[in-house]
């Protein structure tokens, strides 16, 4: 497990009642990945990174991080020093200046103050450092959250949905910070619902439903394994225009201000290009391989609502 962050073996969770939170989830993560654990509301990311952070215990299977068993309460301090952690959004802060938060975490795991003016400086933050957390806007709180769990200077940072909530700008905001992450080293293990969110900074990615791990890879290698399609997006379509070309093609979704359609073959993403520019001449049309919405549609029959919700 030396070139390994985190390793999980065969991890079940049931929680009272009978509801099983984990059923027999196996994985690894390695030592300087950007990993992110993709699924929606419920399938078990936040379970997952409870056990992995020593606050929960499994019901059966082993997990370990960083080498160290996390069910062996021996290894629990070692485990919680050596991790850093962003859950969700905290209002503990609301009181506190940016500068405040950091050196108050600074102070809990006896951290040099000088890596609360590194950090403030990381982030972009330096501008900030005076002005009372409760005052931030969204996205800058998440940027504080995220330093907070770096002060440390951590070998694995666990995220839990960290931009759930923000805007598309906001959100782009938190993807920078956690770029920066990856340029000082640091593995990363991120937990999602948004499609985009992995595509962009995963280096693999693991799709979890109703507590199975269901598929694992590269957004390159899943679109090759499980993808097999084509996605034919098409822009620039009047209302009439739309309506035809949906009613011509049939099984097509809306995407913006355009429509998307999943072609089983090249053949088939030919055919679909050669009707819609038989309806609309002018339209704008790309074809490209599936995303990991299609390989996510693919493998479960539902998509993930923006609310993380299924559908």
């Amino acid at each position: 497990m030396r070139n390994e962050a985190v390793v999980t073996e065969e991890l079940v969770k049931v929680y009272e009642g009978g509801v099983r939170a984990l059923d027999g989830v196996s994985l690894r993560v390695g030592r300087g990945e950007v990993f992110a654990l993709l699924g929606p509301n419920g399938a078990g990311k936040t379970t997952l990174v409870e056990i992995l952070l020593t606050l929960r215990r499994p019901t059966s299977g082993r997990a370990y991080v960083l080498g160290e068993d996390v069910s062996d309460p021996r290894s629990r301090s070692t485990v919680r020093s050596r991790v850093g952690a962003v859950l969700q959004e905290s209002d503990s802060f609301e009181l506190l200046t940016v500068r405040e938060t950091l050196e108050l975490y600074a102070s809990l795991y006896g951290a040099d103050r000088r890596r609360v003016d590194e950090l403030l400086e990381l982030f972009g933050l330096s501008g900030y450092a005076k002005r009372l957390y409760g005052k931030l806007s969204g996205g800058l709180k998440r940027r504080v959250l995220v330093a907070t769990a770096l002060i440390n200077s951590p070998e694995l940072v666990f995220l839990d949905e960290p931009t759930t909530g923000l805007d598309p700008a906001m959100r782009r905001e938190v993807w920078e910070v956690l770029r920066r992450m990856r340029e000082e080293g640091v593995t990363v293990f991120l937990t999602t619902h948004y499609m985009e969110e992995a595509e962009e900074l995963a280096d693999r990615v693991g799709f979890i439903v109703g507590g199975r791990l269901v598929a694992v890879g590269s957004p390159r290698e899943l679109a090759e394994r499980y993808g097999g399609s084509k996605v034919v997006r098409v822009s620039g379509l009047d209302r009439r225009a739309a309506e035809e070309v949906a009613r011509a093609l049939g099984d097509v979704r809306s995407e913006g201000d355009g429509l998307v359609y999943t072609a089983s073959d090249q053949r088939d993403a030919n055919r679909a290009v050669q009707t819609v520019l038989s309806i609309a001449p002018d339209a704008v049309i790309t074809v490209s391989n599936p995303g990991l919405e299609e390989v996510f549609l693919k493998l479960t029959g539902y998509r993930i609502t923006e609310e993380g919700e299924v559908a």
